[in-house]
């Protein structure tokens, strides 16, 4: 994968910290109100996106999809996202989140950072690590 500050860099505009920070708070609204149809005007046809430790996901139709099926697990999923970053038209953020599953029926919590490359207002390229645990639960790692 190309590195995203060199993805598509002449097509791009830097973006403003305000702007970043007024695209942040339009995902989060939409996403935690369930806005799915708006949320996802929010993303090119071609869009890439690398979540976690999911196989890439290519194209508006995968992404929807994707989205779908974690509303369908991720029950009364409400989301933070703090901006921490603006490099050109990419955004860098943290964010926390908490939700039910419905597999486990587990009170969850969760966090991580992301990348959104922005062209055109729409995010082209996003990129999170998703670090999950259930709620009141030691956390497990690998590391320790």
């Amino acid at each position: 994968m190309n590195s995203i500050a060199s993805q598509n860099a002449e097509s791009t505009e830097p973006m403003s910290w305000s702007d970043a920070e007024a695209l942040l708070a339009g995902y989060q609204k939409q996403w935690n109100t369930g806005d799915i149809d708006n949320y996802m005007k929010g993303f090119s046809d071609d869009v890439v996106v690398e979540f976690a430790d999911l196989p890439r996901i290519e194209g508006k139709a995968a992404v929807k999809d994707f989205i779908l099926a974690r509303l369908a697990r991720q029950k009364g999923y409400q989301l933070k996202k703090t901006l921490r970053g603006v490099v050109g038209s990419t955004i860098i953020c943290s964010w926390t989140a908490e939700w039910t599953d419905s597999k486990t029926n587990k009170s969850m919590k969760g966090r991580g950072i992301e990348f959104i490359q922005i062209q055109e207002k729409q995010c082209v390229y996003w990129e999170a690590t998703f670090n999950a645990w259930p709620d009141g639960e030691p956390r497990n790692s690998l590391f320790v």
